[in-house]
């Protein structure tokens, strides 16, 4: 089965994923966050063997040398990624015993008795994610923790109207570097306004706005995750932190996954901004926004293939559909939506200009979620 990534990173030779880890320490501080929020402790990486499928340059990877892991073998299709991740373990003098790189995808690589298996940052955009779910199931042993990613499309719903203002500015472009010298000098002020990032803005253009797999309308959502993963598997966390548990500890027949499931679809709405506060909208409310979500997603992903400007009216129009519903929900959110519907509409009269779009400008989604699974 072809793999949308590894096609595009392969035919570029790129590994998009580089990270300022400059300060190391600051770095290890936001992956002990991230798996905090996920129910795992760092001690739990202590003497453990790790699976990682993905890990490009392997800048992660170095926190989980760094917390003592026993071994880990790292999957990665991308020779870019893996030349990376070499340079990366020299010059932090990790000992070539403690890992194993294997240049394959999952689907062909087989092991087992894993006390940790990381997938991150892929398995959203692929149309065999559950089965490669299985795969895992299979490969973590009996107390086993898996992590995955997912996506869904209140999440990823800004950066994608933003992508499709990208292609409006280089529809006349072919050459790919060009492209990408092009979109960063325009949206590097946009991502150096978001506190906390770590990404080169060329790295995060070539995957936000040039990846196609980014827009190939699969969606692996925490809802998904859940449903693949159980019955084996329980949610031990989530980040962000969505998910409420109040039954009393001695209650084992507890339904946490209809539980889980509820709270995902009336808090999914908080994923539209980073930053946003929890709020829980009725799913009815969310099923009436999901439709106009998914219609403005469907004319930015034709826009890419026929750059036909008229295609922009017609997401203007699911814009104005949406501001209308949201603006008794999220005022923040009700301001975005409103300036993407404006700059949909200026794009076919007197062009973009991003002073006139304040809160767009500094506007970002919760693209990615991080949900942590433990075998029952």
């Amino acid at each position: 089965m072809g793999n949308e990534f590894l096609d595009y990173y392969g035919k570029y030779n790129i590994s998009p994923v580089h990270q300022n880890i400059d300060d190391f320490n600051l770095h290890m501080t936001r992956r002990k966050k991230l798996y905090r929020q996920l129910g795992m402790p760092i001690k739990l990486f202590r003497d453990a063997r790790v699976l990682e499928i993905g890990p490009g340059g392997g800048y992660n990877t170095l926190c989980f040398f760094q917390w003592g892991a026993k071994h880990i073998d790292l999957v990665e299709a991308n020779k870019a990624g893996i030349d990376n991740m070499r340079e990366n373990f020299a010059l932090y003098g990790i000992d070539a015993s403690l890992y194993d790189i294997f240049e394959t995808k999952i689907e062909n690589f087989s092991s087992e008795n894993y006390d940790i298996i990381i997938a991150e940052g892929f398995l959203q955009y692929l149309s065999n994610s559950g089965e490669i779910v299985k795969k895992l199931k299979g490969m973590a042993n009996e107390s086993g923790i898996i992590v995955v990613t997912c996506a869904d499309d209140f999440g990823d719903f800004v950066e994608t109207m933003k992508r499709m203002i990208a292609h409006s500015f280089i529809k006349e472009v072919s050459e790919h570097n060009e492209r990408v010298k092009i979109l960063s000098h325009i949206f590097e002020p946009q991502l150096k306004s978001l506190q906390g990032v770590s990404r080169p803005v060329e790295d995060w253009v070539q995957d936000q706005f040039l990846n196609p797999a980014l827009t190939n309308g699969v969606e692996w959502t925490i809802a998904n995750a859940i449903e693949d993963f159980s019955p084996e598997f329980e949610t031990l966390g989530c980040s962000p932190h969505m998910f409420s548990d109040w039954s009393w500890y001695k209650n084992i027949w507890y339904d946490m996954k209809t539980q889980y499931l509820a709270q995902y679809k009336m808090r999914r709405f908080s994923l539209f901004l980073a930053g946003m506060e929890e709020r829980a909208v009725d799913p009815d409310i969310v099923a009436e926004i999901d439709l106009n979500v998914r219609r403005a997603k469907h004319s930015a992903r034709e826009y890419e293939i026929s750059y036909d400007n008229t295609l922009f009216l017609k997401a203007s129009e699911d814009m104005e559909s949406l501001c209308h519903l949201v603006q008794d929900i999220d005022p923040n959110l009700h301001s975005v939506f409103c300036q993407i519907r404006d700059a949909f509409r200026d794009i076919n009269e007197a062009g973009i200009c991003w002073n006139r779009y304040p809160d767009l400008f500094k506007a970002f989604g919760r693209g990615m979620q991080y949900v942590g699974f433990v075998r029952q």
